[in-house]
Formats: structure tokens, sequence, C-alpha cells
């Protein structure tokens, strides 16, 4: 069976390295024959630092399904096409947008360097910050601060592009069309699945999942959870015990 993870908030929390009670059970889990595949609206660069090194060779799926990474190489991309991104980027310089351009690996920084969301970025420090010109394709926009929005979502429905929100933040990012962690799984894989998730992007993985958990509480994601774990002392372990249930329940 396929066992797809989303990170922030479902099996990583406060921007800290998964803990080793969770990865050791994810090692498990693939020893016991499942796949294991985790989901982000991380690019994979910043993927990495949070995830064990024992689960560095899984399938990733960064920036919101616009990169498929596996056996720690670039297996599929959707990027933002030239032309739109030239007209995104001319409405974010007139609201005076800070923004991060993803390409795979490296990327590029518009606007305020010193926002406080960047020492995020390149933790291991193993990616450069270069010029848009030297980004192989654009996977993300990831938009940090800007004034009033309304020019760019008002664009929105005309363009190539898709917006993700995140609840209870301002930042926003934006991919290709039709680019979301469902179709970036589906793109390589097309097995049935079981998701752990939290969020709005996690919700497309949700509407197809075999069986599905929800970490937390988003109203969202209710009509489609099978299970919900709560945030309390015990949640980390919580999680712990349902892969455990779910990996002997489900076949190979």
């Amino acid at each position: 069976m396929q066992f797809i993870f989303d990170l922030d908030g479902t099996i990583v929390f406060n921007g800290k390295k998964m803990s080793t009670l969770i990865a050791d059970e994810l090692v498990a889990l693939k020893e016991y024959g499942h796949d294991v595949t985790f989901a982000s609206a991380r690019g994979i660069r910043d993927m990495l630092p949070v995830i064990d090194e024992r689960l560095h060779d899984v399938r990733l799926i960064g920036a919101n399904g616009a990169v498929v990474w596996e056996n720690q190489k670039l297996r599929r991309y959707v990027d933002i096409d030239h032309e739109t991104f030239r007209t995104v980027t001319a409405i974010l310089k007139d609201i005076d947008a800070t923004y991060l351009i993803d390409g795979h690996w490296d990327y590029s920084i518009v606007g305020d360097e010193e926002h406080p969301f960047l020492p995020m970025i390149n933790v291991l420090q193993n990616a450069k910050d270069v010029s848009v010109d030297e980004l192989q394709f654009i996977s993300k926009l990831l938009v940090l601060e800007c004034g009033d929005p309304t020019p760019l979502l008002d664009q929105i429905p005309t363009l190539n592009i898709t917006r993700h929100r995140y609840r209870d933040e301002a930042r926003f990012d934006l991919t290709g069309e039709n680019v979301n962690k469902r179709a970036g799984f589906q793109s390589v894989c097309a097995e049935d699945y079981i998701m752990f998730g939290n969020d709005l992007n996690d919700l497309p993985l949700f509407q197809k999942a075999v069986h599905s958990v929800m970490i937390g509480d988003f109203a969202p994601l209710f009509p489609y959870a099978k299970e919900q774990i709560q945030l309390n002392a015990r949640t980390e372990a919580t999680i712990v015990e349902t892969i455990r249930s779910l990996k002997e329940k489900h076949t190979i």
C-alpha cells in the first residue's frame, strides 16, 4: 500500500526535524513492505532537512505537486511558463511583494532579504540564491508579504497558474496551472493510497484516498477524513499507533 504524509503540522511540528519516534515507525513501515511518500508545500531542498536521513530515498512531492523527486533524483516537474511568470512578477512588483522563486533546487529572493521566514530556506546550505535567468525552471512562487493583493487575485483566473492558500497564514504559493499534490502523485503512481494531512493543500489527496487521517481540526477536511488525531501531548504517539495499525490492516 502507498502511504502519503504531509510534513508541516502532520508529522513535522514547529519547523523542526521529524522526531525519532515517528521516523522509526516510518522506517518500519517501509521494511514491512509498504511505500512511503512525503508531499509538501516545501520545495525538495527544504523538505530534506526535516526528514530523517534514512528516508531520503523515498518519493518526495514538493512545491504542492510541481516537483516529484525519487531516489534522490528529479523525476518530474511542472513549471510556470515564461509569459505567465512575467505577468505575475510585474504585478508582484506593483504591490511591493517579497517573494521566493523556486527552481527544483536553487532559488531567487525578490524584496526584503531580511524577511523572518527566510532562515527556513536552504537550511542545509546546499543550494544557491541565483538570478532568475540561472534557474532551470520555475516550480513555485512563494509570496511572503505584499501590499493589497487584489490586482494579483483578480488576474489569477485568466492566467495559467494555481494559488495555494493556508489557514492562519498571510503568505501563499503560486504554481503552474492544475498543480496540486494529488496530481503530482498520480503523475507517477496510479495505486491506491492512505493519506495523512492537516491543511487545505492536502484536500485533493483526501478526496481520493482509500483511508485518510486528519491531524488537528480543519473543517474542510472533515467530510473526507476517516480518522482524526487531536493535537495534544500524545499526538506523535497516536500517529505512530495509527500508522502501526494501518500497516498491519492493509495488504501490501
